[in-house]
């Protein structure tokens, strides 16, 4: 499974991929730290990192989550990931997206392109109706991000998640099919 932009790859890392992903995550470590919950130094070593990609490719077969690596073109190099979790089906079809980038490569619009490619897998391939997100309240960049991608804002959640070993407030945020749909007639 492939996801092509004007200037990305999204596709789903492989064993070939823990070197590059090991390098990426411990060039970001501080840069990350702030923005993800506490993790130990066992996180950044290659090891781990294989044994990451081993797992969510188990939860790809499981219809449970679809992780992606954010890949630039022209040389196809790893800057980040995309991730959609929790993965409901039912009456519900929801599932959480979940990303991050290497610090080189913020503040140019990567994100919100990656966000606009993944959304059609989640409509379209997998038949979810709706896709939530949440971020940390001073995240204006992330907030940036999907509100770009026609995402709405539904509110604060209080003590939402535990971020740098600690219970923070978060906005959350939704796409419903629909929603998507009429983005993309604003947009034509």
């Amino acid at each position: 499974m492939m996801l092509e932009s004007q200037r990305l790859v999204l596709r789903p890392l492989s064993a070939d991929d823990a070197p590059a992903l090991h390098d990426l995550m411990l060039r970001n470590r501080n840069f990350l730290k702030p923005w993800m919950p506490a993790s130990t130094d066992e996180t950044y070593t290659l090891e781990f990192q294989s044994n990451d990609i081993a797992w969510r490719a188990e939860q790809w077969q499981q219809d449970r989550a679809y992780s992606f690596g954010i890949f630039l073109k022209p040389a196809h190099s790893l800057i980040g990931r995309i991730n959609i979790s929790q993965v409901v089906r039912g009456a519900f079809l929801n599932c959480f997206l979940g990303y991050w980038l290497d610090q080189a490569h913020n503040g140019q619009g990567i994100m919100s392109e990656a966000v606009r490619t993944i959304c059609p897998f989640v409509f379209e391939q997998l038949g979810l109706h709706r896709i939530e997100a949440t971020t940390l309240l001073h995240n204006h960049g992330s907030q940036r991000v999907l509100a770009q991608a026609g995402f709405r804002d539904e509110g604060t959640a209080l003590n939402y998640l535990q971020i740098d070993g600690r219970w923070q407030d978060h906005k959350r945020f939704a796409l419903t099919r629909e929603d998507w749909e009429a983005w993309l007639q604003r947009q034509s």
